[in-house]
């Protein structure tokens, strides 16, 4: 019987998963609080890349695998008010004001150079149909290196504003979840870059 049959791809296919279906959660460095789940419209799981090392011999390239690097990590956010009625705009501004403020040039930890209490891990979570965890991406030591701006139009009526924020990160760690086990149990963990 050939394998050419949309009933073979119905029988192997799982369903996959949905690009909508997600949550991120993290903390905004010291001033945050203990951890957040953000309104995030738009994120991606974060890439990452090794290097080439070509050594030439003879007239040919033997490629061997160099450093790993990160790519920065960008989220879109809806700017939504919090509990103390300051927009998630603000706490973002803050937080990269800790790291280097706007005004002095100086960092709230320019004595010691400890960015540490600054640098969180946050987590992305893609999800499945039902809403349960499937994957879990922990980012290591997260900081805000842009705040994007808040576009304002007075001809769009029709939407929420929103504004994108990347971070910097060390390194990240994928939780894969089996389907056979509840969203607090990890079957498999693999760690890029360590």
């Amino acid at each position: 019987m050939s394998d050419n049959t949309i009933s073979t791809f119905i029988g192997a296919f799982n369903g996959g998963f949905r690009p909508n279906r997600f949550r991120v959660q993290g903390t905004l460095g010291s001033g945050g609080s203990p951890t957040m789940t953000f309104h995030v419209r738009a994120a991606n799981l974060p890439a990452s890349s090794l290097s080439t090392i070509m050594v030439p011999y003879r007239g040919r390239n033997f490629k061997m695998p160099g450093n790993r690097t990160y790519a920065p990590w960008q989220i879109t956010v809806l700017d939504d008010n919090t509990n103390s009625g300051n927009s998630l705009w603000e706490p973002f501004h803050a937080w990269s004001e800790r790291i280097n403020n706007h005004k002095d040039n100086i960092s709230n930890n320019n004595a010691t150079l400890d960015f540490t209490n600054e640098m969180k891990d946050w987590n992305v979570f893609q999800l499945d149909i039902n809403g349960n965890t499937k994957k879990t991406i922990t980012l290591k030591n997260c900081w805000p290196a842009e705040v994007g701006p808040i576009s304002l139009n007075m001809d769009d009526n029709e939407s929420l504003s929103t504004f994108t924020v990347t971070l910097e990160y060390s390194w990240y760690e994928v939780n894969t979840l089996s389907s056979n086990n509840n969203t607090n149990n990890r079957n498999n963990t693999n760690t890029a870059g360590t």
